[in-house]
């Protein structure tokens, strides 16, 4: 599927250039496999958790999971539940899959609820803040493999950066 034009993504990479703060995730790791899901629930009181799927979980456009990812994956729904974990994407569930079969797909696939949206990343964080149902957003903890598309992400909720494309190593 092609991803047009995000206009959302401009706008947030001129407010990370006037607000560099934005830049700084709550932490930094090279893949999920290092998060420690358990610690970020009881020690950062994180009560949901969005991913973003493309290099965070899979390939791009892939269904399964990075084999690096499958134990953290299968550790963060244990700790969180999969009511409690989705996965927002510019592709999958946005304009771009007017239908929804992608999202369904990825549903299917990895059992949790991808977020039909209409704004790109980043413009879509009201949309995920609405569907997470967390009065407390410093509770919800987005995950995502870019600096610049999650930076409006930052100032609602905790925010853990993937430097590494895992689903490319």
């Amino acid at each position: 599927m092609v991803q047009w034009f995000n206009l959302a993504g401009i706008v947030g990479v001129g407010r990370a250039i006037t607000q560099p703060r934005l830049l700084v995730p709550s932490l930094r790791v090279t893949s999920i496999a290092e998060v420690k899901w358990q610690e970020l629930k009881e020690q950062r009181n994180i009560s949901r958790v969005v991913f973003d799927k493309d290099n965070c979980l899979t390939s791009p456009y892939a269904l399964t999971l990075h084999p690096t990812v499958v134990e953290s994956w299968h550790e963060c729904l244990r700790v969180f539940g999969p009511d409690h974990v989705s996965i927002v994407s510019n592709s999958s569930g946005s304009l771009d899959d007017p239908d929804g079969k992608e999202a369904d797909a990825i549903e299917h696939a990895l059992g949790v609820r991808v977020l039909r949206h209409t704004v790109k990343k980043p413009g879509c964080v009201q949309e995920v803040l609405d569907h997470a149902n967390e009065p407390d957003s410093s509770r919800i903890c987005v995950v995502g493999d870019r600096v610049s598309p999650s930076d409006s992400f930052h100032t609602h909720t905790q925010w853990i950066h993937t430097c590494a494309t895992q689903a490319n190593s």
